[in-house]
């Protein structure tokens, strides 16, 4: 792939490929490098990309894949400390008409999710972030996880069933 199709890439899906890997790392500087690190295979390898076979779930596979091995290759090494996404934190602040105590009661029930979602194991985690946080279709996690469909449609079942179990500790 040329420079200037990867820096179109970069333009059109950038952040929504850095949202992801933010999703999949707790910590900044992991997601930084697996950003990057997705953008520079496009360089490195002679994909040739298919604008009508949507390129944005092309690119959460090199980035799905490059995560799957960098956690095979070295021991989790992120914090399992809980950490506010921008856009949780934006969510929360936007409606006035809220209370405070209103807002803050929101903001821990999302605290609850996403740890809640942390938690899952990566088989279960991934489709759940794909499908909820991209709306990607069970076909396009199917593609950028390499398993059938109806594998990713019992693992987000699954994935829903140990997440309410789980919320329903905190009541």
């Amino acid at each position: 792939m040329s420079p200037e199709e990867v820096s179109r890439m970069v333009s059109l899906y950038g952040n929504e490929v850095y949202r992801f890997a933010r999703k999949l790392f707790a910590g900044a500087s992991e997601a930084d490098d697996l950003y990057q690190q997705t953008f520079l295979n496009l360089l490195e390898h002679s994909y040739v990309l298919d604008e009508k076979k949507n390129p944005r779930a092309f690119l959460f596979s090199i980035a799905y894949h490059l995560y799957k091995s960098q956690v095979r290759r070295q021991a989790r090494r992120f914090s399992i400390a809980p950490q506010v996404s921008y856009e949780a934190a934006e969510a929360v602040l936007e409606d006035p008409g809220e209370s405070l105590e209103e807002q803050a009661i929101k903001g821990e029930e999302a605290d609850q999710i996403r740890q809640a979602v942390k938690g899952l194991p990566d088989k279960y985690r991934i489709p759940v972030i794909l499908f909820y946080a991209f709306d990607l279709s069970v076909e396009e996690i199917s593609r950028i996880e390499k398993i059938p469909a109806g594998t990713v449609k019992s693992r987000l079942h699954k994935a829903r069933e140990l997440l309410r179990k789980e919320l329903e500790r905190y009541g």
